[in-house]
């Protein structure tokens, strides 16, 4: 996929690198909102829904909001897998008319 960019060598690897990068540091923001929205950490655990993340919504900001919340994360989930199968289908493309893939 770098190849359709200027300077591909070096833009490509730094794309990869700074994509990781900041996924890792927005992630671990995002961790540690979460086990500081922790109010009761029994209840967390053993919670109805099955999903401590979707208890931890509910708890902090109530049945709306943690139905908005949960559907952000699942719209982002779904999309990651997404753009997952369109990068990988590219890539089998690039290999396949370098005939390194039948």
């Amino acid at each position: 996929m770098s190849e359709e960019t200027h300077n591909a060598a070096m833009a490509g690897p730094l794309g990869i690198v700074i994509a990781i990068g900041v996924s890792a540091v927005l992630g671990w923001y995002l961790i540690l909102g979460l086990l500081f929205s922790i109010q009761d950490y029994a209840a967390t655990t053993a919670s109805p829904t099955g999903q401590p993340v979707a208890q931890i919504f509910l708890d902090t900001v109530g049945s709306r909001g943690a139905i908005v919340c949960m559907v952000i994360v699942i719209g982002c989930m779904f999309l990651c897998g997404t753009f997952s199968i369109t990068s990988n289908s590219r890539m089998m493309y690039s290999f396949a008319r370098d005939r390194a893939i039948p």
